[in-house]
């Protein structure tokens, strides 16, 4: 019996031992450059000094957001009726009265609407210059009939969808046609049997049912967060790697970037990190 307990007892040291000598401690990692302004297109060396297991590296930029659908319609001769809608300052309440409060740009004329029952692909634009740090931004359709009077008001057909966030090498589709989660507001003087909504093949529909006044409806898409559209880590250095004293990138537009550089030092039971950031400006 006694044998039995040196035994475990002796295991247990042993044990007790293994895990002391895994203990690791945080990188001694650090990164700096020769300047923190560059042209677009130049190459920025990041010099490491110390080392690490494993580096990631998260350039800072935001992402090209570019969208495209496609869009049908029937009947009728009116123009102008269906138009592609942005906002940031939209509240989220999908009432008319919040509709009418928010502010709303026009950019239909980025893209190609369809003028007959073919199925249109309207092209695919950006429009990250729409976008505002800290605000969402509301992608929507709007409809507008006058009054009809000799069959003119046309139904629309909005299909397919998407908006991705273009980064270098990499792209991430953000929303697509069923993803949407589209609201839609008919107005309260519209006539009854007005629909804009679903239909079972994916498509949104306005149809104003030969509508004789004024008809406005609007199909809004969820919020888009541009805050959450940047470039993601990327890993630079595995630990089977040889240490690095060097990372080179390339920043091929202007702006100012926070870049990121996280070392770790890693066992089976842990790891430790140590994070490093610069600012970088980018200039024309």
């Amino acid at each position: 019996m006694k044998n039995l307990l040196y035994l475990f007892s002796l295991i247990v040291l042993v044990c007790t031992s293994c895990d002391k000598s895994m203990d690791i401690s945080a990188p001694d990692f650090d990164v700096t450059t020769a300047s923190t302004t560059y042209k677009a297109g130049d190459t920025v060396k990041f010099n490491f000094s110390g080392n690490a297991d494993v580096i990631t590296f998260n350039s800072g930029e935001k992402g090209d957001l570019l969208l495209s659908f496609a869009s049908q319609t029937r009947y009728g001769s009116q123009t102008n009726q269906l138009s592609l809608q942005v906002s940031t300052d939209f509240n989220g309440k999908f009432t008319e009265a919040d509709i009418n409060a928010a502010q709303w740009k026009d950019i239909s004329i980025r893209f190609i609407f369809s003028t007959s029952t073919t199925l249109l692909s309207s092209g695919v634009k950006s429009i990250s210059d729409l976008t505002e740090s800290g605000k969402p931004l509301y992608i929507a359709f709007k409809y507008v009939g006058q009054p009809n009077t000799g069959n003119t008001m046309k139904n629309w057909w909005v299909n397919n969808l998407k908006v991705d966030n273009a980064l270098a090498g990499s792209t991430t589709t953000v929303l697509t046609q069923a993803t949407a989660n589209w609201n839609f507001v008919n107005f309260a003087a519209n006539p009854t049997g007005t629909v804009w909504s679903s239909v079972a093949d994916g498509r949104i529909l306005f149809d104003p049912k030969g509508s004789l006044i004024y008809t406005e409806g609007w199909a809004i898409a969820k919020a888009i967060e541009p805050d959450g559209l940047k470039s993601s880590p990327a890993p630079i250095k595995a630990m089977i790697d040889p240490q690095m004293s060097r990372y080179d990138y390339v920043f091929n537009a202007p702006g100012t970037y926070t870049v990121t550089f996280d070392a770790a030092n890693v066992n089976r039971f842990e790891d430790k990190r140590s994070t490093k950031q610069l600012t970088i400006t980018v200039t024309p």
